[in-house]
Protein backbone atom coordinates (compact mmCIF):
# COMPACT_ATOMS: atom_id res chain seq x y z
CA UNK A 1 0.00 0.00 0.00
CA UNK A 2 0.91 3.40 -0.92
CA UNK A 3 3.07 5.01 1.67
CA UNK A 4 0.98 7.58 3.84
CA UNK A 5 2.89 10.73 5.84
CA UNK A 6 1.75 14.18 6.26
CA UNK A 7 3.22 15.73 2.69
CA UNK A 8 1.03 12.43 0.34
CA UNK A 9 -1.93 13.60 2.80
CA UNK A 10 -1.83 16.85 1.14
CA UNK A 11 -1.38 15.85 -2.55
CA UNK A 12 -3.72 16.50 -5.00
CA UNK A 13 -6.52 13.80 -4.93
CA UNK A 14 -5.79 12.70 -8.37
CA UNK A 15 -2.40 11.78 -7.77
CA UNK A 16 -3.36 9.81 -4.79
CA UNK A 17 -6.16 8.63 -6.28
CA UNK A 18 -3.57 7.11 -9.39
CA UNK A 19 -1.22 5.71 -6.11
CA UNK A 20 -3.89 3.85 -4.88
CA UNK A 21 -4.71 1.90 -8.14
CA UNK A 22 -1.10 1.30 -8.61
CA UNK A 23 -0.82 -0.40 -5.41
CA UNK A 24 -4.16 -1.92 -6.00
CA UNK A 25 -3.18 -3.57 -9.04
CA UNK A 26 0.72 -4.42 -7.22
CA UNK A 27 -1.82 -6.55 -4.43
CA UNK A 28 -3.52 -7.94 -7.03
CA UNK A 29 -0.84 -9.13 -8.92
CA UNK A 30 0.71 -10.52 -5.61
CA UNK A 31 -2.28 -12.36 -4.58
CA UNK A 32 -2.99 -13.94 -7.94
CA UNK A 33 1.09 -15.17 -7.98
CA UNK A 34 0.41 -16.76 -4.95
CA UNK A 35 -2.64 -18.02 -5.36
CA UNK A 36 -3.91 -21.43 -3.61
CA UNK A 37 -7.12 -22.25 -2.51
CA UNK A 38 -6.00 -23.91 0.84
CA UNK A 39 -4.23 -21.22 1.55
CA UNK A 40 -7.15 -18.92 1.19
CA UNK A 41 -9.14 -20.93 2.98
CA UNK A 42 -6.70 -21.27 5.89
CA UNK A 43 -7.16 -17.22 6.03
CA UNK A 44 -10.76 -17.64 6.56
CA UNK A 45 -12.42 -17.31 2.75
CA UNK A 46 -15.36 -19.00 2.14
CA UNK A 47 -15.72 -20.63 -1.74
CA UNK A 48 -19.42 -20.54 -2.90
CA UNK A 49 -20.73 -21.24 -5.64
CA UNK A 50 -20.57 -19.81 -9.19
CA UNK A 51 -16.92 -18.70 -8.47
CA UNK A 52 -17.75 -16.21 -5.36
CA UNK A 53 -15.34 -15.70 -2.62
CA UNK A 54 -16.84 -14.33 1.11
CA UNK A 55 -14.76 -12.87 3.65
CA UNK A 56 -15.56 -11.86 7.24
CA UNK A 57 -14.25 -8.23 7.95
CA UNK A 58 -15.04 -7.13 12.03
CA UNK A 59 -19.14 -7.44 11.20
CA UNK A 60 -19.30 -6.91 7.81
CA UNK A 61 -19.18 -9.59 4.93
CA UNK A 62 -17.80 -9.51 2.11
CA UNK A 63 -17.80 -11.10 -1.39
CA UNK A 64 -15.53 -11.54 -4.31
CA UNK A 65 -15.77 -12.75 -7.68
CA UNK A 66 -12.86 -15.12 -8.20
CA UNK A 67 -12.44 -13.78 -12.15
CA UNK A 68 -12.21 -9.82 -10.62
CA UNK A 69 -11.80 -10.04 -7.38
CA UNK A 70 -13.28 -6.68 -6.87
CA UNK A 71 -14.74 -6.65 -2.98
CA UNK A 72 -18.40 -5.96 -2.86
CA UNK A 73 -20.31 -5.37 0.79
CA UNK A 74 -23.25 -7.94 1.53
CA UNK A 75 -25.91 -7.70 1.39
CA UNK A 76 -26.20 -4.88 -0.92
CA UNK A 77 -23.44 -4.98 -2.92
CA UNK A 78 -21.85 -2.16 -2.86
CA UNK A 79 -18.00 -1.62 -3.95
CA UNK A 80 -15.82 -1.52 -1.87
CA UNK A 81 -13.40 1.94 -1.22
CA UNK A 82 -9.86 1.96 -2.97
CA UNK A 83 -8.41 2.14 0.47
CA UNK A 84 -10.52 -1.19 1.50
CA UNK A 85 -9.94 -3.20 -1.80
CA UNK A 86 -6.42 -2.85 -0.80
CA UNK A 87 -6.24 -4.03 2.09
CA UNK A 88 -8.74 -7.18 1.70
CA UNK A 89 -5.96 -8.11 -1.17
CA UNK A 90 -2.93 -7.81 0.84
CA UNK A 91 -4.46 -9.98 3.34
CA UNK A 92 -5.31 -12.16 0.81
CA UNK A 93 -1.64 -12.43 -0.17
CA UNK A 94 -0.83 -13.64 3.38
CA UNK A 95 0.45 -16.57 4.74
CA UNK A 96 -1.92 -18.60 7.12
CA UNK A 97 0.20 -18.19 11.23
CA UNK A 98 -0.12 -19.21 14.04
CA UNK A 99 -2.03 -16.44 16.97
CA UNK A 100 0.08 -13.59 17.52
CA UNK A 101 1.98 -13.79 20.93
CA UNK A 102 1.20 -10.61 22.20
CA UNK A 103 -0.13 -7.07 21.28
CA UNK A 104 2.04 -4.69 20.44
CA UNK A 105 1.62 -0.56 19.96
CA UNK A 106 2.83 0.77 16.36
CA UNK A 107 5.61 2.59 17.94
CA UNK A 108 7.32 -1.17 18.79
CA UNK A 109 7.91 -2.11 14.95
CA UNK A 110 11.05 -0.31 14.03
CA UNK A 111 9.17 -0.18 10.22
CA UNK A 112 6.93 2.46 11.55
CA UNK A 113 9.45 5.07 12.07
CA UNK A 114 8.51 8.01 9.93
CA UNK A 115 5.00 7.12 10.28
CA UNK A 116 3.84 8.15 14.08
CA UNK A 117 2.69 11.31 13.58
CA UNK A 118 0.04 10.50 10.42
CA UNK A 119 -1.09 7.50 13.35
CA UNK A 120 -1.16 10.03 16.00
CA UNK A 121 -3.67 12.56 13.87
CA UNK A 122 -5.43 10.08 11.58
CA UNK A 123 -6.15 7.23 14.55
CA UNK A 124 -5.62 8.01 18.08
CA UNK A 125 -6.71 11.20 18.36
CA UNK A 126 -9.95 11.01 15.81
CA UNK A 127 -10.79 7.63 17.97
CA UNK A 128 -10.30 9.65 21.89
CA UNK A 129 -12.07 12.41 20.28
CA UNK A 130 -14.98 10.72 18.91
CA UNK A 131 -16.47 6.87 20.06
CA UNK A 132 -13.39 6.65 22.87
CA UNK A 133 -14.40 9.66 24.76
CA UNK A 134 -17.29 7.65 26.24
CA UNK A 135 -16.58 4.75 28.35
CA UNK A 136 -20.53 3.52 27.27
CA UNK A 137 -20.35 4.81 24.11
CA UNK A 138 -17.14 2.81 22.87
CA UNK A 139 -18.54 -0.44 25.00
CA UNK A 140 -21.48 -0.09 22.69
CA UNK A 141 -19.56 0.80 19.56
CA UNK A 142 -16.91 -1.91 20.06
CA UNK A 143 -19.77 -4.67 20.47
CA UNK A 144 -21.58 -3.37 17.13
CA UNK A 145 -17.91 -4.31 15.45
CA UNK A 146 -17.39 -7.68 16.70
CA UNK A 147 -15.09 -6.37 19.63
CA UNK A 148 -14.74 -8.73 22.50
CA UNK A 149 -14.00 -7.09 25.79
CA UNK A 150 -10.33 -8.97 27.62
CA UNK A 151 -9.60 -6.62 30.18
CA UNK A 152 -11.55 -3.85 32.51
CA UNK A 153 -8.43 -1.89 34.13
CA UNK A 154 -8.13 -0.30 31.77
CA UNK A 155 -10.58 -1.14 28.99
CA UNK A 156 -9.51 -3.54 26.38
CA UNK A 157 -11.36 -5.39 23.45
CA UNK A 158 -10.43 -7.22 20.80
CA UNK A 159 -11.61 -7.39 17.53
CA UNK A 160 -11.10 -10.04 14.58
CA UNK A 161 -10.28 -7.31 11.58
CA UNK A 162 -9.85 -10.29 9.40
CA UNK A 163 -10.21 -14.10 10.37
CA UNK A 164 -6.74 -14.38 10.90
CA UNK A 165 -5.98 -10.86 11.73
CA UNK A 166 -6.61 -8.96 14.72
CA UNK A 167 -6.51 -5.57 16.39
CA UNK A 168 -6.86 -4.55 19.90
CA UNK A 169 -8.07 -1.08 21.20
CA UNK A 170 -7.11 0.13 25.05
CA UNK A 171 -9.25 3.16 26.54
CA UNK A 172 -7.54 4.61 29.24
CA UNK A 173 -10.28 6.58 31.64
CA UNK A 174 -8.19 9.88 31.99
CA UNK A 175 -9.02 11.93 35.43
CA UNK A 176 -8.89 15.22 36.75
CA UNK A 177 -5.77 16.32 34.90
CA UNK A 178 -6.09 14.24 31.39
CA UNK A 179 -9.46 13.26 29.26
CA UNK A 180 -9.67 9.80 28.05
CA UNK A 181 -7.14 8.37 25.75
CA UNK A 182 -6.94 5.51 23.37
CA UNK A 183 -4.55 3.36 22.06
CA UNK A 184 -4.53 0.58 18.96
CA UNK A 185 -2.47 -2.52 19.23
CA UNK A 186 -0.93 -4.55 16.48
CA UNK A 187 -0.23 -8.75 16.65
CA UNK A 188 3.60 -8.93 16.77
CA UNK A 189 3.50 -10.37 13.42
CA UNK A 190 1.89 -7.80 11.62
CA UNK A 191 4.50 -7.67 8.91
CA UNK A 192 4.16 -11.13 7.90
CA UNK A 193 0.28 -10.40 7.23
CA UNK A 194 0.02 -6.58 5.77
CA UNK A 195 2.35 -4.15 5.86
CA UNK A 196 2.99 -1.05 7.76
CA UNK A 197 0.60 1.19 5.47
CA UNK A 198 -1.83 -1.44 5.29
CA UNK A 199 -1.89 -1.78 9.43
CA UNK A 200 -2.49 2.16 9.72
CA UNK A 201 -5.00 2.20 6.88
CA UNK A 202 -6.66 -0.99 8.91
CA UNK A 203 -6.56 1.04 12.24
CA UNK A 204 -8.38 3.80 10.28
CA UNK A 205 -10.96 1.59 8.91
CA UNK A 206 -11.77 0.09 12.74
CA UNK A 207 -12.21 3.89 13.58
CA UNK A 208 -14.35 4.75 10.88
CA UNK A 209 -16.13 1.43 11.59
CA UNK A 210 -16.80 1.90 15.19
CA UNK A 211 -18.27 5.17 14.27
CA UNK A 212 -20.60 3.73 12.21
CA UNK A 213 -19.38 4.42 8.87
CA UNK A 214 -19.21 1.75 5.98
CA UNK A 215 -16.08 0.71 4.38
CA UNK A 216 -18.30 1.45 0.77
CA UNK A 217 -17.21 4.31 -1.47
Amino acid sequence: MTKNTDSSSEAPQSTRQGAYEAAREAALQRLRTNWDRTRLQGLGVRFQEPGRMELDCLAWKFKLDEEILLARLLPEGRELSTTWQILVLEYLAAPVLAAPGRMLSLADFSEARGYAKPFEGRVLRRLSSSVGRGKECFIQAAASCGGVCVGEEPLQYRFRFFPRFELAIVRHAGDDEFPPACNVLFPDHLLALISIEGAIVAAEGLVSSLNGKKPTK
